[in-house]
């Protein structure tokens, strides 16, 4: 029971339900009073002792059928196509073969006896090997070595003889092994994946965003929420650590006088903090838009755990997009800033002007100035008089950039001017980058917040 509870534990966790090592400790406790003859018991039991909140219910409500439940062979083979055959003989030939467990699968499929093949499958799937699972590539050893267990390869022998005997060998072997596909799907998204989020997020993160299709923009954009939901739990504990500040030992010793100076009550220097402002101003021409997309998007759910932020938008001329994401959701308000600010050829120096007529009198050392964009001008003045301004204002200033260092002095490209005047010029071209920057900022930021 206790290695059972513990697979389950596993694929709860794939499934983002947080189950601690002492909630593992209870769930087994809970089994052991309510036994496991009982599903509906057992199952509400562990509910209430391993789901905490509303989307982890909705998680247990599905992990629970497939891993208790879930039957290896989750359909009957068709018997359309074996109308003809002569089954006592086409079993003989198999027997012939000298594989017993062979011998079972086959008649069990003829028979469409899909409870009885599911009882071989699990026999001779691999437990530890599921268990072991930890990328795509597995599920693929795993269907072979199955496949080989339940005596499939030797049905090739019977599939050169033609007629029907041969179409039934090529019927039954792709049949088991469609099954056995489908098993080790299950599993994997039990164990390691559960609802395919995993392999989208690893997928997202690692895809050049310049090359991404306008169909993936909206699975991109729930990745950008769970990034957004994980840092945000990350910063949010450690801005709360930071603010409480030191032990005020002086304090404590003073009001713990009643309990013989043991430290009952304990007591902290709270810091004073200063309030802070990033600045972020975003190229939305064709060339950048959607890695500007996902940074105002990502920027924008994390304004709870980032000082106060202030965005921009322009391709020839800047305008200030703070009030679209107070009044819109975010997705909507990327879109009406794109409308509105992301026609016209690109001119940087006009930002630049812009920019400074906006912000000028509002940069001080706490500030954050980032920009993303190319840097490529068209051959405008670049006016880096501007730039070099404001970063000697603010106390931090950022680049971020798509395309990688050997490209930042060619053609109409006038990154270099720019870098002189910048804490550091960043290659952020996938979600990877960007998820890194962020983190980064927060760091920078959170003494401010």
């Amino acid at each position: 029971m206790e290695l059972t509870l513990n697979r389950f534990v596993h694929a709860l966790r794939a499934a983002d339900v947080e189950v601690s090592p002492a909630e593992t400790l209870d769930a087994f406790e809970v089994a052991g009073h309510v036994g496991l003859r009982d599903r509906e018991l057992l199952r509400n039991a562990l509910r209430l002792t391993l789901a905490k909140t509303v989307d982890e219910k909705d998680a247990f409500d599905r992990c629970f059928p497939l891993f208790f439940d879930g039957l290896a062979v989750h359909e009957p083979m068709q018997q359309s196509a074996l109308q003809n055959l002569d089954r006592e003989a086409f079993i003989e030939r198999v027997e012939s073969l000298q594989q017993p467990v062979l011998v079972d699968v086959v008649k069990n499929a003829l028979r469409a006896d899909a409870l009885s093949l599911s009882s071989l499958v699990h026999v001779h799937v691999n437990a530890e090997a599921l268990d072991a699972m930890r990328n795509l590539r597995d599920k693929s050893a795993i269907v072979n070595a199955a496949a080989s267990a339940l005596g499939l390869p030797a049905l090739e022998g019977l599939r050169f003889g033609g007629g029907d005997a041969a179409m039934a060998a090529a019927h039954v072997q792709h049949y088991v092994k469609e099954q056995l596909k489908h098993h080790v799907d299950q599993q994997y998204r039990l164990r390691v994946d559960a609802s395919g989020q995993r392999a989208l997020l690893a997928a997202a993160l690692s895809t050049n965003l310049q090359q991404l299709p306008p169909a993936y923009y909206a699975e991109v954009e729930r990745v950008v929420q769970r990034l957004a939901d994980r840092l945000a739990r990350r910063h949010r504990r450690r801005r709360r650590q930071d603010r409480r500040g030191q032990l005020d030992v002086r304090r404590m010793l003073r009001t713990n006088m009643a309990y013989d100076g043991s430290p009952v009550n304990l007591h902290w220097r709270r810091q004073r903090r200063e309030k802070a402002t990033v600045f972020l101003v975003c190229d939305i021409s064709n060339s950048v838009s959607q890695i500007s997309r996902f940074l105002l998007l990502l920027l924008f759910k994390l304004q709870e755990v980032l000082p106060t932020v202030r965005s921009f938008a322009f391709s020839n001329r800047l305008g200030e997009i703070t009030d679209l994401f107070a009044t819109e959701t975010g997705t909507k308000a990327v879109e009406s800033a794109i409308l509105q600010f992301g026609r016209g050829t690109t001119d940087y120096g006009h930002a630049m002007l812009d920019l400074h007529d906006l912000i000028g009198k509002n940069i001080n050392r706490r500030s954050t100035l980032i920009f993303l964009g190319d840097a490529r001008s068209n051959y405008f003045p670049s006016r880096v008089d501007l730039l070099r301004g404001m970063a000697r204002q603010a106390g931090q200033t950022w680049w971020l950039t798509p395309e990688t260092a050997d490209r930042w002095e060619t053609g109409d490209c006038v990154l270099r001017e720019y870098a002189t005047w910048c804490r550091g010029v960043l290659t952020c071209n996938r979600l990877a980058d960007i998820e890194r920057f962020t983190e980064k900022l927060l760091e920078r930021t959170r003494s401010f917040s």
